[in-house]
């Protein structure tokens, strides 16, 4: 009897090692899945995306903006809300010409929305407009 209740705890320690072991991986999987939804990634413009728990609707347009003087990049378009919590946009865009130079950036956010809420983004410029051949989007926190 004592061998049978030496074995049965071996057994079950050691399947909770391998259930651990597993857990640990899966959150390690888990957490490489939520980096790469941040990564940075070309986008087109016009062209719906998603990055960290918003989408970027189809229809947002590169503008150039002479408000301030001289043209700058900016970004119009609507965010949507894909999490199941509140959640605040935070998209940082750059514009890469054919030699890999950063030329702009645009950092557009958006207010608290609530799971499926929908806005448009507010968005900052920084840098000259210029000929774009690339244009990336990542989460920023």
């Amino acid at each position: 009897m004592l061998v049978s209740i030496v074995g049965c705890v071996a057994l079950i320690g050691t399947a909770g090692k391998a259930l651990d072991e597993g857990m640990t991986a899966a959150s390690a999987e888990s957490q490489q899945a939520e980096d790469d939804r941040n990564a940075p990634r070309e986008v087109k413009a016009g062209k719906a995306f998603t990055v960290g728990s918003h989408k970027t609707l189809a229809g947002w347009a590169v503008k150039q903006d002479t408000s301030l003087g001289d043209a700058q990049f900016n970004v119009t378009g609507k965010v949507k809300n894909g999490s199941h919590a509140t959640s605040t946009a935070f998209i940082h865009f750059k514009f890469i010409d054919s030699s890999g130079e950063v030329l702009g950036s645009v950092e557009c956010s958006s207010g608290d929305l609530e799971p499926g809420q929908t806005q448009a983004l507010t968005c900052i410029s920084d840098g000259k407009y210029g000929k774009y051949k690339t244009v990336t989007a990542e989460a920023t926190f």
